[in-house]
């Protein structure tokens, strides 16, 4: 995920290894101050610049390549490749590095690689995550106030490094705000977490709209729709009928925004599939995108057709019959699907969560539901 932490602890681990590279280490950006992609050009000459290589006119990028690999091939450094995207030819170079070594980060695995040894970053443990966040801000767990606040705190932003960074930032600037006092203001309802999490420079808000603008639509908009049930354990019965997809084709999906970092494996329903976690920071992203460019009605939609898929599982988690998710596969409109959407438009507002699951989030509309049953134009409907 972007602000995870991989450009600062590459630079770490070449730092540290400096002895190992007689002939020197370098290091170039993929990307711009902005976060937008360079020109692989532009990038290719500076790497060739790095290993020595004299200014020239080069035809192109074959041309520019064939350069890398033979100075790639002499002599022993480090090259710090940071931040490569998907359509960057990695393999052209690994293949002929020789003794040199890369040390390659970005959002892509990379697996397919010869000789890759793949490292994956996720959050940080809980205690490494307090003593980031105190350590930066030039406080001792004493003196920041007491540590459930800022255990509060760790929690509310994921423990996302980055975000570590932006609330260390807030509470130096602000040395009159305690921990209880920034968790308080993030934990509002009236308040947009990501505005807090921006400070100066660092915008761990726009490093994530970053990161979702480059996937792929389709994946956007599953991103999208499966934000609406604000839900941060997404099972497959739930993405099946939110997205109008068969159960296998919802996994499948769900695998390829793993694969894009959007989602994380976190454990397993009660009939052996994966439950795949959606990081309340990108919830909140992905919350602000639905609600600027999806159309009137959507969430209502999406929101019934997995109330009716939940009610399909008996509410227990255990299938009893085929789920909409399956009809709506075949073109299969279910009344369930229908009664559920029904039922959605008559109770305003949906439950705000964020919820630890999707079953969570339909529990807890039905007693949002159970609440307005009172209202005359309620029991009309129903």
């Amino acid at each position: 995920m972007a602000g995870i932490g991989k450009s600062v602890l590459a630079v770490r681990a070449a730092s540290e290894n400096a002895d190992a590279f007689p002939d020197g280490q370098f290091h170039v950006c993929f990307r711009d101050a902005t976060g937008r992609a360079r020109d692989l050009p532009d990038v290719l000459d500076e790497l060739l610049s790095g290993l020595g290589e004299p200014p020239a006119p080069r035809a192109g990028l074959e041309d520019r390549l064939r350069l890398l690999r033979r100075r790639l091939a002499e002599g022993r450094r480090l090259a710090v490749l940071d931040d490569v995207g998907a359509d960057v030819p990695v393999d052209a170079l690994v293949s002929g590095c020789g003794c040199n070594q890369l040390l390659i980060t970005g959002r892509p695995r990379f697996a397919d690689l010869p000789g890759v040894r793949v490292l994956a970053l996720g959050a940080l443990p809980q205690s490494e995550a307090v003593a980031v966040l105190t350590g930066i801000a030039g406080r001792t767990t004493a003196d920041a106030g007491d540590r459930a606040a800022l255990e509060r705190l760790v929690q509310f932003c994921d423990l996302h490094p980055g975000a570590l960074r932006a609330l260390a930032a807030q509470l130096t600037a602000k040395p009159h705000w305690t921990p209880a006092r920034l968790a308080d203001r993030l934990t509002d309802p009236r308040r947009n977490m990501l505005d807090l999490l921006r400070v100066g420079g660092l915008d761990v808000g726009e490093s994530l709209r970053r990161h979702y603008a480059e996937l792929a639509d389709p994946l956007r908009r599953a991103l999208r729709r499966l934000a609406m049930l604000r839900a941060r354990g997404i099972s497959v019965w739930s993405a099946a009928a939110a997205l109008e997809q068969s159960p296998n084709d919802a996994e499948d999906l769900l695998e390829q925004l793993v694969d894009a970092h959007m989602l994380t494996v976190i454990g397993r329903d009660d009939d052996g599939s994966f439950v795949f976690g959606l990081s309340g920071l990108l919830l909140q992203v992905l919350t602000d995108e639905a609600e600027r460019t999806e159309p009137e009605g959507v969430r209502t939609a999406v929101v019934g057709r997995v109330l009716a898929a939940w009610e399909a599982l008996d509410g227990t988690g255990q299938e009893t019959r085929e789920p909409p998710g399956c009809m709506a596969a075949r073109g299969i409109e279910s009344a369930g699907a229908r009664f559920g959407t029904r039922l959605v438009a008559l109770t305003r507002p949906l439950p705000a969560g964020p919820f630890a699951t999707s079953a969570e989030f339909c529990r807890a509309y039905v007693r949002e539901l159970r609440a307005a049953v009172g209202r005359p134009e309620c029991i009309a409907e129903i």
